[in-house]
């Protein structure tokens, strides 16, 4: 009798492994980005200048980012949270935001950050069809 995985190892599909990849450079870079920039003498963020945008902006992303390291355990939930949140960031951008011009300049750089998001989606899609066979 087979024991079957669980956890990390639950969907070891393509998919999955490059979203577990994927998404652990993205949060290893981030994590580096943020360290660099609180060390940084001169940001350039004061901390109360933050606009309403700014702060919108790091909600989502933060969302975001509980999306990819659920994604490790959950492929679906993981999924589904990194990529409402990247949805709901272009809508806010487009609707309510003021970024003009660059709002296509935002969508077009999100586009990277879906990658991992629709990878664990498609493993979480895969991983259903295998046990229904």
């Amino acid at each position: 009798m087979e024991k079957e995985s669980s956890g990390i190892f639950k969907s070891l599909t393509i998919p999955g492994i490059l979203a577990r990849i994927i998404s652990l450079l993205y949060l290893v870079y981030s994590i580096v980005w943020i360290l660099k920039i609180l060390n940084a003498k001169n940001a350039g963020v004061d901390e109360g200048n933050l606009s309403a945008f700014q702060i919108i902006l790091i909600i989502f992303l933060c969302v975001y980012f509980v999306g990819l390291l659920t994604g490790f355990f959950k492929d679906g939930l993981g999924g589904i949270i990194s990529i409402l949140s990247i949805i709901l960031l272009l809508l806010y951008s487009f609707i309510l935001g003021n970024m003009g011009e660059e709002v296509w300049f935002l969508a077009f750089l999100l586009v990277f950050p879906a990658i991992p998001s629709i990878l664990y989606l498609n493993s979480w899609y895969l991983m259903s069809k295998k046990r229904k066979d």
